[in-house]
């Protein structure tokens, strides 16, 4: 899954959008699991995550079974490490 256009523009497409992923879960036509890979700094541009822009809704809704964050060089007790403090996961590392 990606919102990358030079990857949702390469045919033959290597991976879907978050629509037709959704789309295909709906209708039990493959996987449900999803790995997501999101920067600290693009959650801490998320408004669901006190940052201004409407984006990662679905990192905010969903509740995971882990989350790693992994950017210790952002510093740990900041605001933004804090984050995922409110994020909603059964295991948090």
């Amino acid at each position: 899954m990606s919102r990358v256009p030079s990857l949702l523009q390469r045919k033959p497409t290597p991976c879907l959008t978050r629509p037709q992923y959704v789309e295909q879960i709906k209708h039990g036509n493959g996987v449900k699991n999803c790995i997501e890979f999101v920067s600290l700094q693009d959650l801490k541009g998320s408004i669901y995550f006190g940052g201004s822009h409407k984006k990662l809704e679905e990192v905010a809704e969903l509740t995971w079974n882990l989350l790693v964050i992994d950017e210790a060089h952002e510093g740990v007790d900041t605001t933004g490490c804090r984050t995922g403090d409110a994020h909603s996961s059964t295991n948090t590392l």
